[in-house]
């Protein structure tokens, strides 16, 4: 029987995501998401019991009502003409009483990830918010103005379907959101302006253009302490940044700071368990002046081959590693061994002595030229702190941006006896370290769940 359930059940979520999220009605993922449905109507016609395998409520259980959940608020939300939950459910009535009878279950509120109005949300509430208050113009334009420039919008249109089906590849959550993000800018009359596949391309652009420090420090007692600065050169990205708390059940199952249109994290906390931030990896020649703009088209390329061919978007991997991990340890591991779109230096922070490391990536894994591909506090060696720009650590850093020198500098001068959240702020908030282009501050401790931001240049 469970065989038989598993059979029937699993490929509804895909399908449902496939046709969630095209905006334009498709008839041939409706038939799939239809076809799903019959055989699930089937399973459950054919059982005579009143859950999946039997009268008791199993595991099987309480993963298929979540996404049923999902399906009829996200089809009344994104297919209210169309195909809305009313007419799923007059289609397959045996889908629609194991609904009515399982979402009664206490079980059944405990397993649910999402209020309704998250799984509607595909950011709605945000994105209104920022229209509203700032206008398209001076929030999403800008981050597409930007995009367009690395791009030019006639290429990025031709790209439109490989980006398409690169979103195929992202969790189905996030791109339920994407969609949900594109049809919250149509409401506001601005569908016309961007694409779902030009958010597809900003989702990648960011982990790729991220100028950053980050810092890790352990006090004398023992306490990891978290901070970064986020940098980018995208005019009025503050109009975008949001500070949010991911809960489940009421309560926080972990904490971010993100852009509006942007599903990763790029910031992130998990209470208790470990704190993470990303910066770019520079791979160019590391004395040049600037970076050619025909270099970020080429890594925005390279990201959507790389995704096509099964990396993971960085953002996305880190955001369901803050909901699925449980510690620094296996936080460390995750990020070790996953194969990612871009290069990056990932920073994790646990909650005990000597849980902070500096992960330089490639792609594939840990850079592995030297032993500090995966780079920790050492106290025993005066090692208290690490800190991280945008170059690989063990070499030097263009003169053109020395933030390295005067962030190692004002953590010396601290020292360990005055290590905390503020002296990592203050050395953050230190020229060249905090500059023009600082979006945001961010200063994490997950062993006491501090989660503190700051907003940096907002006019």
């Amino acid at each position: 029987m469970e065989r038989a359930s598993v059979t029937a059940a699993k490929d509804f979520f895909p399908n449902l995501a496939n046709y969630i999220k095209k905006v334009e009605d498709d008839e041939s993922e409706l038939s799939d998401l239809k076809a799903s449905l019959s055989a699930l109507d089937s399973h459950l016609a054919s059982t005579g019991t009143s859950y999946l395998t039997s009268d008791e409520l199993s595991t099987l259980d309480l993963s298929l009502a979540p996404q049923l959940h999902h399906m009829a608020v996200a089809l009344d939300a994104y297919k209210p003409t169309s195909y809305p939950a009313s007419s799923a459910f007059e289609e397959f009535k045996e889908v629609k009483k194991y609904v009515d009878v399982i979402t009664k279950e206490r079980a059944f509120l405990s397993a649910k990830d999402y209020e309704d109005e998250v799984v509607v949300w595909g950011w709605t509430e945000p994105v209104n918010y920022m229209i509203d208050t700032y206008g398209f113009e001076h929030s999403f334009q800008n981050v597409l103005d930007y995009v367009n420039s690395l791009i030019p919008e006639p290429v990025l249109l031709k790209l439109e379907p490989a980006l398409l089906k690169l979103m195929d590849s992202f969790p189905d959550e996030y791109a339920l959101e994407i969609s949900g993000i594109w049809s919250a800018i149509d409401a506001k009359g601005h569908g016309d302006k961007i694409t779902v596949g030009q958010l597809a391309a900003i989702n990648l652009m960011y982990e790729l253009t991220v100028f950053c420090t980050s810092v890790l420090a352990e006090d004398q007692d023992g306490n990891i302490y978290h901070g970064r600065n986020l940098d980018y050169g995208i005019s009025g990205l503050q109009n975008l940044t949001a500070n949010i708390d991911f809960t489940s059940s009421g309560e926080v199952r972990y904490r971010g700071t993100e852009f509006v249109g942007y599903v990763g994290l790029l910031t992130g906390m998990k209470p208790a368990a470990f704190s993470f931030s990303v910066d770019q990896r520079e791979m160019i020649d590391q004395h040049k002046n600037s970076r050619p703009k025909w270099e970020a088209f080429k890594g925005v390329i390279e990201n959507v081959i790389s995704g096509l061919s099964g990396g993971k978007p960085v953002g996305m991997f880190l955001r369901k590693l803050a909901e699925e991990g449980t510690s620094y340890d296996s936080a460390l591991s995750e990020v070790a061994a996953v194969e990612l779109i871009a290069p990056v230096y990932i920073m994790l922070a646990g909650t005990g002595s000597g849980e902070a490391a500096v992960v330089t990536r490639g792609r594939l894994r840990p850079d592995d030229q030297v032993d500090e591909g995966v780079w920790t506090v050492d106290v025993g060696e005066g090692a208290w702190w690490r800190a991280e720009t945008n170059y690989d650590h063990w070499v030097d850093v263009p003169d053109s941006d020395d933030r390295r020198g005067p962030v190692n500098g004002c953590m010396e001068k601290l020292g360990q006896e005055n290590a905390g959240l503020e002296g990592i702020y203050n050395c953050l908030s230190t020229p060249p370290v905090l500059c023009d282009g600082t979006v945001y501050t961010t200063l994490m401790m997950p062993k006491n769940d501090e989660y503190e931001v700051e907003i940096r240049n907002q006019d």
